[in-house]
């Protein structure tokens, strides 16, 4: 009865094992959607800490698109910037976003999207010592 256990747990354990993969777990980020987002921190850096953001970050929303178009307008100045959002996936199953024009509100055009969730939007700068920008839903 013993040997019978050991091989229904063995069975039952190499099945499990086998079921787990990083692409089931729902690491592989979402695609673009139609969405306003502010920026509410960039964190990282050498130091590892918080930024201060500037007053035009603290004033911009991002609004993108499910066709990967986006706006990007200060709601101080009026500026508006368009562009398009250009994804593919990289390393470690990242996707990457590539603005084009660039962000007016971040100096690089290349983001990998670590986290997109109904309310929140994380993107790296690629950087080892990077920056981590988390964007918020905004109503």
């Amino acid at each position: 009865m013993k040997y019978f256990t050991s091989i229904f747990l063995l069975l039952t354990m190499t099945l499990a094992m086998s079921s787990c993969s990083t692409r089931d777990c729902g690491c592989t980020p979402p695609p673009v959607t139609e969405a306003s987002w502010k920026l509410t921190s960039v964190f990282g850096g050498f130091a590892g800490a918080e930024k201060e953001l500037t007053d035009d970050q603290k004033n911009s929303i991002l609004t993108t698109n499910s066709l990967g178009a986006y706006t990007c307008r200060n709601t101080v100045t009026g500026q508006v910037v368009t562009g398009v959002i250009r994804m593919q996936t990289v390393d470690n199953n990242l996707l990457q976003w590539s603005f084009s024009p660039q962000l007016p509100i971040y100096p690089i055009s290349d983001f990998w999207m670590l986290e997109k969730t109904n309310d929140r939007l994380v993107l790296s700068d690629r950087n080892p010592d990077g920056y981590r920008l988390t964007f918020t839903r905004y109503q």
